[in-house]
């Protein structure tokens, strides 16, 4: 198992990126849940939702929820959509030295974002959650191993499964991800 280092200077300031699509139906609820739970753990943050085109009110229904909740950033991607492109852009607007994304849909449980934000804290530049391998719904960690995807965001060279003894690496055929890595969260390096 990897150890983590003592040297990392602890977290200031979380950054949530959501990209959403057409999301109108349950946008606010994932994005009130999220605020609460990141309320209730004391975690600086701030919530960028990244509006990718939608059709429906999902951006009326984003601009409407800032009044209730202070640290919601909704932003809207006018460029080129698409999941990947609505995340870049996310991460374009970020102010937090921590990143993780989440899903417009709730899919993702907002307690996993407060067990990352803690094992980060404890000196590991990435935490990967799974679903898809064995022992998936438990936190994986592992320190810097120089892979970049170019962002200022630093990701590491692998993702290992609990129990796991067999790395899967980010594939650059997939843009930089682990096709079973379906969480992650990460430090930002200098830019």
């Amino acid at each position: 198992m990897f150890a983590p280092d003592p040297n990392l200077p602890p977290l200031k300031r979380l950054s949530v990126v959501i990209p959403a699509r057409d999301e109108a139906g349950c946008i606010r609820s994932t994005v009130e849940h999220l605020y609460v739970e990141l309320r209730l753990h004391q975690i600086p943050h701030e919530i960028i939702v990244v509006d990718d085109g939608s059709t429906d009110a999902t951006w009326e229904v984003l601009q409407a929820a800032c009044a209730d909740i202070p640290t919601l950033r909704p932003v809207q991607n006018t460029g080129e959509h698409g999941f990947g492109r609505a995340i870049t852009f996310g991460f374009e607007h970020v102010t937090g030295d921590a990143v993780v994304v989440m899903m417009a849909d709730e899919s993702d449980d907002c307690r996993d974002v407060v067990r990352y934000w803690r094992e980060l804290n404890r000196g590991y530049e990435c935490v990967f959650g799974s679903r898809f391998v064995k022992g998936g719904g438990r936190l994986t960690t592992h320190p810097s191993s120089g892979y970049s995807t170019g962002w200022p965001i630093h990701f590491c060279g692998c993702c290992l499964a609990s129990g796991s003894t067999t790395p899967q690496m980010p594939s650059r055929r997939t843009g930089g991800r682990s096709s079973r890595a379906a969480g992650l969260f990460c430090r930002r390096t200098s830019t």
